[in-house]
């Protein structure tokens, strides 16, 4: 069994009904801990439902992590490993570069293309 404890101020998404189905419920949020009512039960602020308070038992809550905003889109190096036709040994076709995709549209050639002329 995992303790979960939370104090006002801490940012937790919260188990709810989904709004106009009853019987389905998914996390909302994040919503701010408002007061700890006992060991399992807290008060949410909940302005955009219903209810704007909510008292919520820990089963129903998980912390909410935020997302460090000065992390722009991550640069992935893609290494495309083939067969060579004459062995069983991997070929790298590309080396750790970041390609445009209208640079791998402007150098197609019949190498990275043979595969589709090979009858399996």
């Amino acid at each position: 069994m995992v303790s979960r404890s939370f104090k006002p101020g801490d940012k937790v998404l919260v188990l709810l009904p989904v709004p106009g189905d009853p019987l389905e419920t998914r996390y909302f949020g994040p919503y701010i801990v408002s007061e700890k009512k006992s060991e399992q039960n807290y008060v949410m602020k909940t302005p955009d439902r219903r209810k704007s308070q909510q008292l919520c038992h820990t089963n129903m809550l998980k912390p909410y992590f935020e997302r460090k905003k000065d992390i722009g889109p991550e640069i992935v190096n893609a290494v495309n490993v083939g067969l060579s036709k004459d062995s069983y040994e991997p070929k790298i076709l590309s080396d750790m570069t970041k390609l445009n995709n209208s640079d791998v549209l402007k150098n197609l050639d019949s190498e990275k293309l043979s595969h589709q002329n090979e009858k399996i």
